[in-house]
């Protein structure tokens, strides 16, 4: 992947409105420009986008008391290009996916699908809003003490880094997969306590990504509603430590999620896993404006049909749909540094992660043949300020994809070879 980027910095808030001697705090982002994806070649032209915008955020957020201890955030999206599932027509079958055409039998490529998953997709924005324009949508009470708070509504999940720590922020297509996996948007009641020292968040929440966990029921899941009546139940605790030169954070975090009920024989699906487990450090030291912060995450996702789910014994389970039961557990990290100074900043990161997941799985018909495939990543970030609003950001993301295939990537078209691991972008993004 290759990104350059035109940005306009925010300052705190852009714009105080009074309405009836209440000030309303706006703000705003916008992301356009020119998006290249190697990965999309088989979407019929849909791998090159010369101009488009996949991002445009309003933000309304202030006190609802002259105590502050009620707030209240809203992040309205009338254009966020979620990374998503969507199925966009037929198939069209076309040309040939051998890497010899003169001695191998003809492998018919299909294309139609522009948003398949993480790897072919042309979407960019980390966080999936379902059939709603909203981020973050929440009230939030805060002690006196500023060390207590309750969170009621729309929100992201915490267990990973905030993203507003990355050098990625909220672009899913140029960060780590394992911070990809456990990033979601949901809707429901966290409580948060962050101390001199330790800090912590606990919460149960109801939605969900239909992209993670598998395209259950065609993707009914969304982040207010839920494939069933159960919750998602998060917790995160660990060390957090600021002062003025430094910052220091570490955290472990889980989410337990199951999705879908019943088993049903004409969908063939049921009770699915979505389980993560994650452990995060982070170190920063230097002021503000001149600092270098060393990060890694560690991630472990299960997902795939549950082994204990009461439905594997059901007789009416055909024989042939039993070996779907499994759950599949991909284990991975990544770890790097970015150094920021007033004008310009770099960083670098490194991930390596397992391959195997439920696609893999069920493209070679429910069986364990590729286990231990892994997927390596190597991502590079510059940037220069040229003004206190207005910077120049770069990022490079070289990947290495085991299984391309699982994704309906093709290698090969006709017998040429196909870059399937390099994505670009050049864009401006506005902020105010």
């Amino acid at each position: 992947m290759i990104g350059l980027a035109l940005t306009l910095l925010q300052p705190a808030y852009g714009l105080t409105v009074q309405f009836d001697n209440h000030p309303i705090d706006f703000s705003g982002e916008m992301e356009c420009g020119s998006f290249d994806d190697h990965s999309l070649r088989a979407t019929f032209g849909l791998e090159f986008q010369f101009f488009r915008c996949s991002k445009i955020v309003l933000t309304a957020q202030n006190a609802l008391t002259d105590s502050n201890q009620w707030r209240y955030k809203f992040d309205w999206a009338p254009l966020y290009d979620s990374i998503r599932r969507e199925d966009n027509g037929d198939e069209i079958i076309y040309g040939d996916d051998s890497d010899d055409t003169n001695n191998d039998p003809q492998h018919e490529a299909q294309g139609q699908t522009a948003y398949h998953d993480w790897y072919k997709n042309l979407g960019t924005r980390n966080y999936y809003l379902g059939d709603m324009p909203l981020i973050d949508a929440y009230i939030e009470w805060v002690s006196a003490n500023q060390k207590n708070s309750i969170r009621i509504g729309r929100q992201r999940n915490f267990i990973a880094f905030d993203s507003a720590q990355t050098i990625w922020q909220d672009d899913g297509k140029f960060a780590p997969y394992a911070d990809w996996l456990v990033r979601d948007l949901y809707s429901g009641f966290a409580y948060n306590y962050h101390g001199n020292f330790f800090s912590g968040n606990i919460a149960m929440f109801a939605g969900n990504n239909p992209l993670k966990g598998d395209w259950y029921l065609n993707g009914v899941v969304s982040p207010n509603v839920k494939a069933n009546n159960t919750g998602t139940y998060a917790l995160k605790w660990g060390i957090d430590s600021e002062t003025e030169n430094r910052h220091l954070q570490f955290y472990l975090g889980a989410e337990s999620n199951i999705l879908g009920s019943t088993w049903t024989d004409n969908l063939g699906d049921g009770k699915r896993n979505n389980h993560r487990q994650v452990a995060l450090f982070s170190y920063r030291i230097g002021t503000k404006d001149k600092h270098l912060t060393l990060l890694a995450q560690s991630t472990k996702y299960i997902s795939g049909l549950r082994e204990s789910s009461a439905q594997v014994n059901d007789p009416n389970i055909a024989i042939e749909n039993k070996k779907k039961f499994q759950d599949i557990t991909q284990q991975g990290g990544y770890g790097g540094f970015y150094y920021q100074r007033q004008k310009f900043h770099f960083g670098y990161i490194y991930e390596e992660i397992d391959r195997f997941d439920y696609h893999v799985f069920a493209s070679d018909n429910f069986a364990f043949h590729r286990q231990g495939l892994k997927q390596k990543s190597n991502l590079y970030y510059a940037g220069y300020k040229l003004t206190d609003n207005l910077a120049i950001n770069f990022a490079y993301h070289n990947i290495s994809n085991p299984a391309p295939e699982a994704s309906e990537i093709i290698t090969h078209y006709n017998g040429v070879p196909i870059d399937y691991e390099t994505r670009f972008k050049l864009v401006t993004q506005f902020s105010f």
